[in-house]
């Protein structure tokens, strides 16, 4: 796998969440189908590091776990953050058997800007984030990119058989599955009603009710 994304970590020692974190790493679980996973491994990480993880990797990446003498390759499966500060409180990684293929959702990633909008007014209306697919671990790719540059006709609609996904990584989604399409801001406005037009439909409402 090209660009590995490596993080280095250690066992967890006795101290205290609060003083993990106190003193700049923060707890983290690791689990797996590894013999010595089966009881779950505690280990801690350095706060930063693993932040820069985060945003290279999110939880669509493999990662190679460095614990001691021992790597593991895994992957983010839940980050637990502090409700106001947003500060990153502890995580869970799984760690995944390469040679076996995991069925996952892939986030898409919309990029540029479409043409139909300065030409015809067009607006672009996203109808889903992500899509299901297959693949072995090391073919995981952190996103599925649509290119917009391409959309210049209103009615346009792109759909998950379209996409151009990696080599190895197979769809599951139905490719009827729609995931973006081009309207125009008159259709737009015609299927809002105007303010007034709600409370006036609103009132004939209440004069129905008053003369039964």
């Amino acid at each position: 796998m090209s660009n590995k994304i490596i993080l280095k970590s250690k066992i967890r020692s006795k101290v205290s969440a609060a003083n993990l974190r106190r003193s700049g790493d923060i707890p983290v679980i690791v689990y797996g189908d590894k013999d010595e996973l089966k009881q779950n491994l505690s280990i801690s990480v350095n706060k930063n590091e693993f932040e820069n993880v985060l945003d290279r990797a999110g939880k669509h990446t493999l990662i190679e776990l460095v614990v001691e003498d021992k790597t593991y390759n895994v992957m983010i499966k839940d980050v637990q953050k502090a409700p106001i500060k947003g500060t990153i409180l502890h995580a869970d990684m799984y760690c995944v058997n390469i040679e076996k293929e995991i069925e996952i959702m892939i986030p898409i990633l919309l990029e540029g800007e479409a043409p139909v909008i300065k030409k015809f007014g067009g607006i672009i209306v996203s109808h889903a984030n992500s899509v299901k697919v297959s693949c072995l671990p090391t073919d995981l790719t952190g996103n599925i990119k649509i290119d917009l540059t391409k959309v210049s006709q209103l009615n346009s609609a792109i759909k998950a058989g379209d996409l151009i996904l990696p080599k190895n990584v197979i769809l599951l989604d139905d490719p009827r599955k729609l995931l973006v399409n081009v309207t125009s801001v008159k259709k737009v406005e015609e299927e809002v009603p105007a303010k007034g037009e709600k409370v006036e439909e609103s009132a004939k409402e209440e004069k129905k009710d008053e003369t039964k």
